[in-house]
């Protein structure tokens, strides 16, 4: 027992430590990235705190848009260990919003040794459609330049809800689910107390048709997709004259890391084939025919 708790005193106390280092040396990986002619987001991919290439990407497109607003808002952070936003708050010291539906992850958030260090805030809340604009208004009085979305779930339905016109971040990103391809405007149907695991790992959100079709509606284009296919790429229609605006065919990446489970909630490792039988029973929502669907009965 005093082992157990003498290295986790100690891990606590090199955390600090082991991330600054891992910040010092994201920042030097991005800095020489930053010498490449390219406009392809993928060439400037990185991982520091992302899980995947999310923060070279993220740094590739603020150093082009230099937003005045330096404040974010990401969804579903988890214990926000791994994120989206966490290289923006300790390497360009914005300020943010982050929101997770476990108590016990924003707990975690408000006792680890950056919280008072940088200007942040953690609420717990499981957001759906009902209580998104109300809840965010409550708490965000400014506008945003970044917005990440992932609740493994209703993030179709939520995007929709959402006044981005209030917020108005320049960047948007996304999770999308590639198993349901790149033809189809599909996403789960709205359950406003869906929970991911709940039915299968494998059901959960919308396709990158749909989540396109939606986020021009509300004035974003799509601009690139990270290559391990689970996060979009969207700007404000303002910054059309930075970017090319892209279709979902042009981005759309095929995932290949394998997160099925068994009932346990053990891993499966089953591929991408593999993973789209699984779900093939499932109801699925038709956004262009406004109708729902059995993803078996697709041609993807």
């Amino acid at each position: 027992m005093f082992i157990k708790i003498f290295n986790k005193v100690l891990n606590k106390l090199f955390k600090e430590d082991i991330e600054k280092t891992k910040v010092l040396s994201g920042k030097n990986l991005l800095n020489n990235q930053s010498i490449k002619n390219s406009k392809n987001l993928n060439d400037y991919e990185a991982s520091i705190f992302s899980q995947w290439g999310e923060d070279g990407i993220i740094n590739y497109l603020i150093n082009i848009i230099e937003p005045k607003e330096k404040i974010f808002l990401e969804f579903g952070v988890d214990n926000y260990d791994e994120s989206n936003t966490r290289f923006l708050l300790f390497n360009k010291n914005w300020s943010g919003h982050i929101i997770d539906g476990s108590q016990k992850n924003i707990d975690h958030i408000k006792k680890s040794y950056y919280y008072w260090k940088y200007d942040i805030n953690a609420y717990c809340k499981f957001i759906d459609c009902e209580n998104v604009n109300d809840f965010l208004k409550s708490k965000i009085k400014n506008k945003l330049s970044l917005l990440s979305l992932d609740i493994d779930g209703n993030d179709y339905w939520v995007l929709q809800e959402l006044d981005l016109n209030y917020f108005n971040p320049k960047i948007l990103i996304c999770e999308y689910n590639s198993l349901l391809g790149s033809k189809y405007a599909l996403t789960t149907p709205y359950d406003r107390n869906f929970i991911r695991n709940k039915k299968d790992y494998l059901y959960y959100g919308a396709s990158i048709q749909a989540f396109t079709k939606l986020c021009k509606k509300k004035g974003y284009f799509l601009i690139g997709s990270n290559l391990n296919g689970n996060n979009l790429f969207f700007l404000r229609n303002d910054l059309k004259n930075k970017f090319e605006e892209k279709n979902p065919e042009q981005v759309f990446q095929y995932s290949k890391f394998r997160e099925s489970r068994d009932q346990k909630g053990n891993l499966t490792f089953k591929n991408y084939e593999q993973s789209q039988k699984i779900i093939s029973d499932y109801e699925f929502y038709n956004v262009d025919t406004e109708k729902k669907i059995i993803f078996k009965d697709l041609k993807i």
